[in-house]
Order: C-alpha cells, then structure tokens, then sequence
C-alpha cells in the first residue's frame, strides 16, 4: 500500500524521502525560474508555502477578479 495515497500522490517512500532531502542553490532556482517562464510565459516567483504563493496570487487580482480552488484545500480551524 502506498502510504501516500491520503495526499492524492504516486510517490513512494523512497521518492519522497529523496525530493525532501534533495539540496539546490541558488542556481537551480535559477534554472527553473528560468524553465518556467519560457514554458508558461510570464514572470516567476517562487514561494516556500502554498500560503504565500496564494497570497500572492489574490494581490494581484483585480479588484473584481475570481479565485478558483481545489477542492483539498486546508482550512486553519478557528478557536
């Protein structure tokens, strides 16, 4: 049994183990800044946290614009 399937991912623990320990620098941001942008064209930024990456993403909205999310979006419960 996969136990990542809760996450809705493929990954085994050997892949997992191996992207989380995985070490770039400076350049490899580079790199894939630079990837992204000619993929998708536009500007790059990338952020550590889903969080920031959202925050980020509704300030550049317009004013009247929509946000569409997954449905597996994590709620902070409040007390």
């Amino acid at each position: 049994m996969n136990i990542f399937n809760s996450l809705g991912s493929n990954y085994d623990f050997l892949s997992a183990v191996r992207i989380l320990f995985s070490v770039g620098g400076k350049g490899s941001q580079r790199n894939l800044s630079n990837y992204l942008e000619k993929r998708y064209g536009g500007q790059v930024i990338l952020t550590y946290k889903g969080r920031d990456a959202l925050t980020l993403a509704l300030q550049a909205l317009p004013q009247k614009g929509a946000v569409a999310m997954n449905g597996f979006t994590c709620r902070r419960k409040r007390s």
